[in-house]
């Protein structure tokens, strides 16, 4: 069983909340659901107590790799070698509004272009495992596939009523100009927008873009929509 540190992982100022934290931590422990090993979770930042807890938003990220993680070994950038989402948060957290309350699993790093159905499933594990918990699931991911893995998401969570966005970056988040930091905002800026709705997608350039409606033509700037009758988007600025 973990322990639990109140201050560093609870409210602490509504029981019903915090024994609720508690018994998702414990089930976390077994490490194995729909039989496959997935990494706990750990908080990255809570969420300011004072606000309340009815008034936190909870989001559980999941790295899988990708530029946006990537990290430079032997002097070529590297996913494999990538930060995980302690690392790549470290810099951003004090950007994050104070109603949201941030954990993460540790999926992969890996270039997405390698990306197996190992990850995929992974994924799925992870959403599955924390569905009572969270409705909101921010997928760190490479761009090389980032319009395929979420089609695979969305159509294996069809039931499910919850939000998965997928972000990632042509650079990575220690890059002085990285697209990564306004793409994780952007993503935690739609979560709000959307309001509890049903959505599986893609965030990128300040768009936020419904899965299979988005493919990479020449860089993660450009988006393509799709024809004029399918377009579900929202424009988002940091």
């Amino acid at each position: 069983m973990w322990k639990i540190d109140k201050g560093a992982y609870l409210m602490g100022n509504n029981d019903e909340y915090d024994n609720r934290t508690i018994r998702w931590l414990e089930k976390c422990e077994s490490g194995k659901f729909f039989d496959i090993e997935i990494p706990k979770p750990y908080l990255l930042r809570p969420a300011n107590s004072n606000i309340g807890h009815r008034f936190v938003h909870r989001v559980m990220m999941v790295t899988v790799g990708g530029t946006i993680a990537a990290e430079y070994s032997k002097g070529e950038l590297s996913a494999e070698k990538g930060a995980d989402g302690k690392s790549m948060m470290d810099r951003l957290l004090s950007e994050v509004p104070e109603e949201y309350e941030i954990w993460c699993t540790d999926v992969a790093k890996k270039d997405s272009s390698a990306i197996t159905s190992l990850e995929l499933d992974s994924i799925l594990a992870v959403v599955k495992r924390d569905y009572d918990e969270f409705h909101d699931f921010l997928v760190i991911h490479g761009t090389d596939s980032i319009e395929e893995t979420p089609i695979y998401i969305a159509h294996s969570l069809q039931n499910a009523d919850t939000t998965v966005l997928f972000t990632g970056a042509q650079y990575s988040m220690d890059a002085p100009a990285s697209d990564g930091p306004n793409n994780i905002l952007c993503s935690l800026k739609l979560f709000t927008a959307l309001n509890g709705r049903k959505f599986v997608g893609v965030v990128a350039n300040s768009i936020g873009v419904a899965a299979g409606q988005s493919c990479k033509i020449d860089d993660f700037g450009t988006i393509f929509l799709g024809p004029v009758a399918s377009r579900k988007y929202i424009s988002l600025d940091r």
